[in-house]
């Protein structure tokens, strides 16, 4: 099964989620389904994700500094920081298994950003890419069974785009928009931070 959640209130990633899911599994009747992990309805919403299940998790990514999620739900309109040791364990908090789980972040720059000459990261540390430091932290939370991927450009949360290319998501490049490719995409396994 593949999930999908949004761990902060953000009406765009709201949005985007509920219409991928929508199409996913118009497109997919049987194999591929798509289900959306509802925020607020169980203290521990992600215990639902199971072994080899697929788990996409939106969230903002930071363009100024590698190594960090941005938390854009506060009332008071400021965007906070949020390291990726930091997510994993409100990941874990959340309820995620400790099992065989494909988890995919769709965030800006989640591996890391090509060029990125900012190394430093908002908690003062030589920053690691933000996929590289869930899984730093889903290894001290005592997970191994685990591949955290995400990617080195734009995500794009455009609903009229998941229409335009059939369901599929999409970067954003310097030539315009493009389907995810195998190539895009970097993984990082659990187990090789234990």
């Amino acid at each position: 099964m593949n999930y999908v959640y949004v761990p902060y209130r953000v009406n765009d990633m709201d949005l985007y989620a509920g219409a991928l899911v929508s199409i996913k599994n118009k497109k997919n009747k049987v194999f591929g389904q798509h289900k959306l992990i509802a925020r607020g309805l169980s203290e521990q919403p992600l215990s639902v994700v199971g072994w080899r299940d697929s788990l996409y998790v939106l969230i903002h990514g930071s363009g100024r500094a590698t190594g960090v999620g941005v938390d854009m739900s506060h009332h008071d309109g400021e965007a906070r920081h949020v390291t990726g040791e930091d997510f994993a364990a409100r990941l874990i908090g959340l309820g995620l298994r400790r099992t065989t789980i494909d988890l995919r972040l769709w965030t800006c720059w989640g591996a890391g950003k090509h060029g990125d000459d900012d190394r430093m990261g908002p908690d003062g540390q030589e920053s690691e890419p933000f996929a590289m430091r869930v899984a730093r932290g889903l290894a001290a939370g005592g997970y191994v069974n685990v591949t955290v991927s995400s990617y080195r450009k734009l995500v794009n949360l455009s609903v009229a785009n998941l229409d335009t290319f059939k369901g599929h998501k999409v970067l954003q490049t310097s030539e315009g928009f493009a389907r995810v490719t195998a190539n895009d995409r970097v993984s990082y396994k659990v187990a090789n931070f234990v």
